[in-house]
């Protein structure tokens, strides 16, 4: 669920057309999005190579107009993308709770290497 700073919540709909046009941007092999703070989204991604201060951009702005002006958006490019515990790997997760939505205290929270 993502919470926005005002409390309000909704689900990020991440139909296969955005999805598309996000690989699109650049060689995408995994990708994961997490709201880390509640004005905070991290775009953490597993590519084929470093992407281009373009193709970051891309990505950058892909996600902005995806989840709203009102979140920063961070690139980040984990060695692993958190998973459940039975191994399920999930397109949105959320560290933030009702009570704490900026401590990223949760384990697959914690991991981030930013540009």
């Amino acid at each position: 669920m993502l919470r926005a700073a005002d409390g309000g919540e909704r689900w990020p709909l991440l139909s296969s057309g955005d999805i598309g046009k996000l690989l699109a941007l650049a060689p995408i092999r995994q990708y994961q999005f997490a709201q880390t703070h509640r004005d905070r989204i991290e775009v953490r991604l597993q590519t084929a190579r470093p992407l281009s201060d373009d193709e970051a951009r891309g990505v950058v702005d892909w996600a902005q107009a995806k989840f709203g002006n009102a979140f920063r958006i961070e690139l980040a490019f984990p060695a692993e993308l958190a998973r459940t515990a039975a191994g399920k790997a999930e397109d949105f997760i959320s560290c933030c709770d009702q009570a704490a939505c900026g401590s990223a205290t949760n384990g697959h929270c914690a991991l981030s290497t930013l540009v």
